[in-house]
């Protein structure tokens, strides 16, 4: 199914938010308050709809003591990688308890979602 794209703002690669829609179904990423990641999914074409999602659709949680934190909260920078009709890819970009994430999501026409995370951790011998 085509997909319909609309990242704001609306030139660059550099976005704060986007929808990504078909006639079936609709998501949202959001950079600013939902840390980049997918909190929105519905089963309608303009993302009127009841949200389907409690929280965001994939989050990674570091910390083990006091508050952890995670992909799902503050503010990531998001990029828009590629835009057609029939594929889309972002890069969620965020840094959680001085380790870099970089998140990539691949959304197709047909509704799947591919998500690839990565993360490194810095070395005393850089």
């Amino acid at each position: 199914m085509p997909l319909t794209v609309s990242p704001y703002p609306a030139s660059g690669t550099s976005i704060d938010s986007c929808n990504i829609s078909t006639h079936n179904w609709t998501i949202k990423f959001s950079a600013a308050s939902k840390g980049g990641g997918i909190y929105w999914l519905s089963p309608d074409s303009m993302g009127t709809g009841s949200n389907q999602l409690d929280t965001n659709l994939f989050t990674i949680i570091t910390g083990t003591t006091g508050t952890p934190d995670s992909t799902s909260k503050g503010t990531a920078s998001m990029t828009l990688l590629d835009n057609s009709n029939v594929i889309v890819r972002l890069m969620q970009q965020r840094t959680i308890n001085s380790l870099p994430f970089q998140v990539y999501y691949t959304i197709q026409g047909n509704g799947k979602v591919f998500i690839r995370a990565y993360t490194y951790a810095a070395s005393a011998h850089q």
